[in-house]
């Protein structure tokens, strides 16, 4: 059985944000983790050109704590931001502020989840390239796991992704790629074009998160409980 049509969750997915114009709606709720995670690619790929991240040059431990200080702030907003996601897709809520509440109320709990998850995949990814990548993708739904139950620690939100993305890693490497093109037509359109590529994007990547999700209840995977639904 094919869990994830990709052609048709893209589709589903295209339709969604194009019913009055909810692409716009969803790219300014998540306007500050992008405006924030280009901030820490700017910042990485500036140490990365000046060779260190733990050179004893004080412009470049400055770029470092600037980065250390960015991600810090990226990673709750965007699993909040992938909270409003959710919400969107179940209940057609579009309230921007949720990102901000969200983010605020649980962010020691999304911060310390989303550096254990990077640093484990950074650790995987010194051994060789493709075991990073497979670590990557097995906790690439990790953030939308900590939003349905903050209550969860690290190791099980962690554990909740790989159980929910084990047979799939392939198709969720394959989505990621499929995109390739829009980033592109995004680029040669001056950014512009993200106002419409990256809702598309997001709002893909959760769908694919509640199919994943309701395979995994339903073969007893995981049980609902584990998603905080009691």
């Amino acid at each position: 059985m094919n869990i994830l049509n990709r052609p048709a969750i893209k589709f589903e997915a295209r339709n969604f944000i194009s019913i009055d114009k909810r692409w716009l709606s969803i790219f300014w709720a998540g306007i500050v983790p992008f405006l924030l995670g280009a901030g820490k690619s700017y910042y990485r790929i500036s140490l990365t050109k000046n060779n260190s991240f733990f050179d004893l040059d004080p412009s470049i431990a400055s770029f470092s704590l600037s980065l250390f200080l960015i991600t810090c702030l990226v990673i709750p907003f965007k699993v909040a931001f992938n909270g409003y996601k959710l919400n969107a897709l179940r209940n057609n809520t579009f309230n921007s502020k949720f990102v901000y509440d969200t983010a605020s109320s649980n962010y020691v709990k999304f911060l310390i989840t989303g550096i254990v998850r990077d640093v484990i995949v950074y650790l995987w990814s010194l051994l060789l390239v493709v075991p990073g990548i497979i670590k990557g993708l097995s906790y690439s739904m990790t953030d939308y796991v900590i939003f349905e139950n903050p209550n969860l620690d690290p190791r099980e939100a962690m554990d909740i992704s790989k159980r929910i993305t084990y047979g799939f890693r392939t198709d969720i490497l394959i989505m990621y790629l499929s995109f390739i093109p829009w980033y592109f037509f995004a680029s040669i359109t001056a950014g512009i074009g993200s106002i419409y590529v990256l809702p598309y994007v997001e709002t893909t990547e959760a769908m694919f998160y509640e199919n994943l999700k309701k395979h995994a209840i339903e073969r007893n995977i995981v049980s609902p409980n584990e998603f905080g639904i009691y």
